[in-house]
C-alpha cells in the first residue's frame, strides 16, 4: 500500500548539481560536498522525526521541460513541486 504521507526531497548527482548551480548560483550551497552533507543531515533529521522522506533524483533538463510545460520559473519551490510530481508518478 502506498504511504500517503511520503514527502519528496530533491536529490542531485554532482553533474546535475553543477548544472543547477551554474543556472542559479545563489540557490545552493557553495560546493556540492557541502550541499550533499547538508541534504543528508536534513534527510536523516526528518526521518528521525518520523517523516517518510523519499529522495527523488532530479535531472535538470527534464525539470526545465516540466517548468516550461507547467508555466513556472525554475526555483526552489518549482524543484520541490517537480520532485513531488515525480514521487507521485513513481508511486502510482
Amino acid at each position: 500500500m502506498k504511504d500517503q504521507s511520503a514527502l519528496a526531497m530533491c536529490w542531485y548527482d554532482e553533474d546535475q548539481w553543477n548544472i543547477l548551480k551554474a543556472r542559479e548560483p545563489d540557490a545552493l550551497d557553495d560546493s556540492y560536498e557541502t550541499w550533499k552533507g547538508n541534504a543528508t543531515r536534513a534527510l536523516h533529521e526528518l526521518r528521525q522525526a518520523g517523516h517518510n522522506i523519499q529522495k527523488v533524483s532530479v535531472k535538470i533538463g527534464p525539470f526545465l521541460s516540466w517548468c516550461e510545460e507547467n508555466g513556472v520559473e525554475s526555483s526552489g519551490e518549482a524543484r520541490s513541486a517537480y520532485a513531488a510530481w515525480k514521487l507521485k508518478r513513481r508511486d502510482s
